[in-house]
């Protein structure tokens, strides 16, 4: 790899994506990583798996000047026991929020991964496929390229997003939301992962959007 060369340490954020996609972290030669358990993870808010190289621990441990408090990875490796000493208090780790984790974990073995990262693939294909059916455009126009977890959408030409938001969430209890940055009032964001990963889900979302945009008024504009 070609940063390697340079010294320069990749970083990737996986969390929309751990669990729901294959991540080979030491075999693509990853440094460091990222995730969340709220997301395909099915788990609560609030944790956040993190994994460093051996690369990467090599520069946080040379490096010369002191990190911040609350991003201090030596300190928090400590707490967390990385090395067989005596611990150190960094802050309060919350109980329920690594329970669950492992619970999220779990299920996950017993589906096994191979083929949580099958019905990931398989679910957004199918729902991909209902909504061009519909006329739906997605943004990522290459399927190659899109994730597995959150489908964005553009809607036709005169259709207000914000409405369509709400409409979805009043009509259908369903919550989606909109395009973040550039994507903003130009795109929908919707995350099909998880425990909700399944083709129901994938059908019952499609066709409460068919069902909405028959119901919204085309502006003219």
């Amino acid at each position: 790899m070609p940063i390697v060369k340079y010294g320069t340490l990749l970083l990737v954020d996986t969390v929309v994506s751990i669990g729901a996609v294959p991540f080979f972290m030491d075999e693509w030669g990853i440094d460091a990583v990222y995730a969340s358990g709220q997301k395909a993870l099915s788990g609560p808010a609030g944790i956040s798996p993190v994994a460093f190289s051996a690369r990467a621990e090599k520069k946080i441990n040379e490096r010369k000047h002191d990190p911040p408090f609350y991003f201090d990875i030596k300190l928090l490796a400590q707490q967390w026991n990385c090395y067989g000493n005596t611990r150190v208090y960094h802050h309060t780790i919350s109980p329920p929020l690594i329970w669950a984790l492992r619970c999220c974990l779990q299920e996950i073995c017993k589906i096994t991964l191979s083929k949580f990262w099958e019905r990931h693939a398989e679910t957004t294909a199918h729902f991909h496929k209902r909504l061009q059916e519909f006329c739906f455009k997605l943004l990522v126009p290459r399927p190659e390229d899109r994730l597995t977890t959150v489908t964005t959408v553009v809607l036709p030409d005169g259709y207000d997003y914000i409405q369509f938001v709400k409409y979805m969430r009043d009509r259908h209890d369903i919550l989606i939301v909109e395009g973040l940055g550039p994507t903003a009032g130009k795109a929908l964001r919707i995350g099909i992962m998880g425990v909700n990963s399944t083709i129901q889900v994938a059908n019952a979302i499609a066709d409460g959007m068919r069902e909405t945009l028959r119901a919204l008024t085309k502006s003219s504009l």
